[in-house]
């Protein structure tokens, strides 16, 4: 059974270019970019501690660690200020579930990101 940011990133990652090689640990997608490159992508807070604005990928290098690392922010790709609300434990879409279109808009700056690292 996954959690509520596995099953979204699931959802972001099922439009990538990279879904076939991407894993699910916790509340991470672990992707495989190459023999030595890594990329971690989890969803993360910015000014409010309950408040999951931005979709933060890194680049790893397995030996040598942190390569790179962006902050993709999620209402840049859907039609409100859309985030993750963390209410007590339960987690939900401030303002209802981003649309397909939004979920493919998300992968894709995802993909822009990682493919300059293939």
């Amino acid at each position: 059974m996954s959690n509520f940011f596995e099953h979204e990133l699931e959802h972001i990652m099922r439009y990538s270019l990279f879904s076939k090689s991407t894993t699910y640990v916790g509340r991470a997608a672990l992707v495989r970019l190459n023999k030595d490159l890594r990329a971690k992508i989890a969803f993360s807070t910015t000014c409010v501690s309950n408040q999951y604005t931005t979709l933060l990928v890194k680049i790893i290098n397995r030996v040598e660690g942190e390569v790179d690392r962006v902050a993709i922010r999620i209402g840049d790709h859907t039609d409100y200020m859309q985030h993750i609300w963390d209410d007590h434990g339960h987690m939900k879409w401030a303002y209802g579930a981003p649309t397909e279109y939004e979920y493919k808009l998300m992968s894709k700056s995802i993909d822009d990101y990682l493919t300059v690292f293939q």
